[in-house]
């Protein structure tokens, strides 16, 4: 057992009011007590002082195309392009690689998702909901994030993270724009399904791609699969007004790029974005909607109709790289529909720092506030899938994010002052894990 009390300068639980001064005791990876003043009964543990910043949750990051973490930039989108553009891109990158030997694919694809898990690590996600696509094998997450373990001091890593530094939740992939590549992809993901886990990877899911690769049939295929099993779904749609286009007319810039691929089958059972939502929300499953940038007012409706079983997953910083127009997030929040952060990948954006897609979203929607937005890659997230992290509740993991702090923050007594404060916190450097602190040395 080991137990210690960390004192901070500040301590942000997100849910409560920023705490000065305060303090947090765990004990062998759970958070034991929060509050202003140390009790009695802790008398007898281990404590230090953790100064010049702000303790606060671990990051949720609700999805992550981890596979392509070994780009050191984003995958440029053509002057004047569309996402069909950007998406043909991605495509022949991947027909690249697929061209070598399948060791070397597989140490490329191993190379990538393992940077990919450590980046995040190293800027405090603590859970990422991972779309995976094939090669693929679960045993490298789990020897990704013991890699994040190695270097930590005896009792950062005994007290706050013995468990593991952060976990992956990996969505398989699949789509039938042909019945072969049908198989294939259901083939892969119900012996993902029935493998053994992982301390890292302790639950799947399942990824239908999108309404132009994973037609209606497929949706109820994962939709009934989801429910036998109780595992989460997650479906990129209403991404573009391009892609809705050709789902409603068969027109548009994605005519000539997918038309040739698809075979007879999926042209038949094609649904359009609201008949999949719909689908969604008759099958009484709990999923994400990955996007939904260009949902409609019908459909928002839809997703209303739900009560809180399909939540949207806003990317602001890929968002912004494809120049949509303005997210319908305060629509969203208004029809009380649970909205999360994520990163998308890294062949949209320049890094996976949950903290500055929290940036970017505050600029984007001032008007909602930096604790309400702060809240969509913490508490909000955990709570929908169940996570015993994103938060500072005892009985939660110790998996906490340390933000390093220049300055003096404004004191939050009242509402304004608390905007203040989080308009200081954003203003201030990039967070990092913990267990990281200097503070518990080496």
């Amino acid at each position: 057992m080991t137990a210690l009390a960390m004192q901070a300068d500040w301590i942000v639980p997100i849910d409560s009011a920023p705490i000065a001064n305060g303090w947090i005791v765990v004990d062998t990876g759970e958070i034991v007590y929060v509050g202003p003043e140390l009790p009695r009964r802790f008398d007898g543990i281990v404590r230090i002082r953790i100064e010049h910043g702000a303790i606060l949750p671990g990051w949720v990051n609700a999805h992550c195309h981890l596979e392509f973490s070994d780009l050191k930039t984003p995958i440029a989108l053509p002057t004047g392009g569309s996402l069909v553009d950007w998406l043909g891109a991605v495509m022949a990158r991947r027909r690249m690689n697929a061209v070598d030997a399948l060791q070397e694919l597989l140490q490329a694809r191993r190379s990538a998702i393992e940077s990919g898990v450590i980046e995040s690590w190293r800027t405090g996600t603590r859970w990422i909901v991972d779309n995976v696509t094939m090669p693929w094998q679960p045993d490298w997450l789990q020897s990704a994030v013991e890699r994040c373990s190695e270097n930590l001091a005896p009792l950062a890593r005994d007290a706050l993270v013995p468990q593991g530094c952060l976990r992956v939740q990996p969505c398989m992939e699949v789509m039938d724009v042909r019945l072969q590549r049908w198989e294939e992809t259901w083939d892969a993901c119900q012996k993902q399904l029935d493998a053994p886990k992982y301390p890292a990877m302790p639950s799947l899911g399942i990824a239908p791609h999108a309404p132009y690769t994973a037609s209606l049939e497929v949706t109820r295929a994962v939709a009934r699969e989801c429910a036998a099993r109780n595992v989460l779904w997650t479906m990129h749609l209403a991404e573009s007004p391009e892609e809705r286009e050709w789902l409603q007319s068969r027109k548009g810039p994605f005519a000539g790029w997918i038309a040739p691929h698809l075979d007879e089958n999926h042209r038949r059972h094609m649904g359009t974005v609201h008949e999949h939502l719909q689908r969604w929300q008759e099958s009484h499953t709990k999923g994400l909607v990955v996007h939904g940038n260009d949902l409609r007012q019908d459909e928002i409706d839809t997703l209303r109709a739900s009560q809180g079983r399909l939540a949207v997953v806003y990317c602001p910083r890929t968002h912004r790289f494809f120049r949509h127009v303005e997210h319908p997030l305060p629509k969203l929040l208004d029809r009380s529909t649970p909205v999360f952060l994520g990163t998308d990948s890294r062949a949209s954006n320049p890094d996976l720092s949950m903290w500055e897609e929290l940036r970017c979203a505050a600029c984007c929607f001032p008007g909602l506030g930096e604790n309400r937005l702060a809240e969509m890659m913490t508490i909000q997230p955990a709570r929908f899938l169940g996570l015993d992290v994103g938060n500072l509740g005892e009985g939660s993991r110790s998996q906490l994010t340390w933000l390093p702090i220049a300055g003096v923050l404004p004191n939050p007594t009242n509402e304004r002052d608390e905007g203040l404060f989080w308009q200081s916190l954003l203003r201030q450097g990039s967070p990092c894990p913990l267990e990281t602190h200097p503070a518990f040395g080496r």
